[in-house]
């Protein structure tokens, strides 16, 4: 009889270590499976590489020229994982009509801080010239806000871009780091912004 109460006893501490740690795997499968690839999590429903504003584009004043850029501040290294940056800029058009398109020369820059190296790409998609700017023509995808329609210093022209930098910069390590990234034009320099890249 002694034997048999033991015995139970070893049975019944079995079954509850073996609960403990079937709820202890329930909950890391739980938490695995709910992690998010981006911090904010806004950045898990937009469309990259378009040119429209999006629910993570910057917000611009109406007085603002330049540019500004807005990223994750965490990118979880998930299968097919990528890098959002989302831009919106703000020019006189007499500035825009310095180049022959802002593509061409809006200049992301990505600075790995493990390493100090850098990489940069401009928002020209593989295989695309620029194209050539007409006077007569209007500029495709571009939001032209008139203030005066007798001044020519008063048009200005805004504009986005929605970019996975993955597909923009082909060189860009793939691993657990932090990355600043900005963005130029001219003399125009954007806000900076850090991204730590992490392991699931």
């Amino acid at each position: 009889m002694h034997n048999s109460g033991f015995n139970k006893l070893n049975i019944l501490i079995l079954s509850y270590f073996s609960l403990v740690i079937f709820f202890a795997n329930c909950n890391s499968n739980t938490n695995w499976r709910s992690k998010k690839m981006f911090i904010p999590n806004d950045f898990e429903n937009i469309e990259l590489n378009t040119f429209d504003e999006c629910i993570c584009s910057p917000i611009l004043e109406n007085e603002f020229r330049g540019i500004k850029i807005n990223a994750p501040t965490e990118i979880t290294m998930m299968e097919d994982y990528s890098f959002p940056v989302c831009g919106s800029y703000h020019f006189t058009e007499e500035f825009f009509k310095k180049f022959r398109s802002l593509e061409n020369e809006i200049v992301i820059v990505v600075v790995d801080l493990k390493t100090h190296k850098s990489y940069s790409s401009n928002l020209l998609k593989k295989d695309f010239e620029p194209a050539i700017l007409d006077d007569k023509e209007n500029i495709e995808d571009e939001e032209v806000n008139i203030e005066n329609e007798e001044e020519f210093e008063d048009v200005s022209i805004s504009s986005w871009f929605n970019i996975d930098l993955f597909r923009y910069i082909e060189d860009l390590p793939r691993y657990a780091t932090t990355f600043i990234v900005y963005a130029t034009i001219g003399d125009f320099k954007s806000n900076v912004v850090t991204v730590k890249v992490v392991k699931p």
